[in-house]
């Protein structure tokens, strides 16, 4: 699957979890952040593609998917993540 596709499948994954991802620029990493009670996914948009994708990867891979469908491609890449992501 190329790059701008598991980007688009992981944003749809992230919003059907009700965590918001946010793009925005400045001279931040970007992560994982709670406002008004809602979970948001700040992303830096000067990030490259790579970058932004790999946050997105290693956030979803951080939480219980066993009970949500996800495409086994999709899947398999974020098991991947998930192996990567630090505890």
């Amino acid at each position: 699957m190329k790059l701008p596709k598991f980007y688009s499948e992981l944003e749809a994954l992230a919003e059907a979890l009700g965590l918001s991802v946010v793009l925005d620029r400045g001279s931040f990493i970007g992560g994982l952040c709670r406002f008004e009670g809602q979970e948001l996914l700040v992303l830096n948009m000067s990030a490259s593609l790579a970058q932004r994708t790999r946050q997105l990867a290693e956030t979803l891979a951080a939480r219980d998917l066993s009970n949500v469908y996800i495409k086994p491609g999709v899947r398999s890449a974020l098991e991947r993540y998930q192996i990567m992501a630090p505890s």
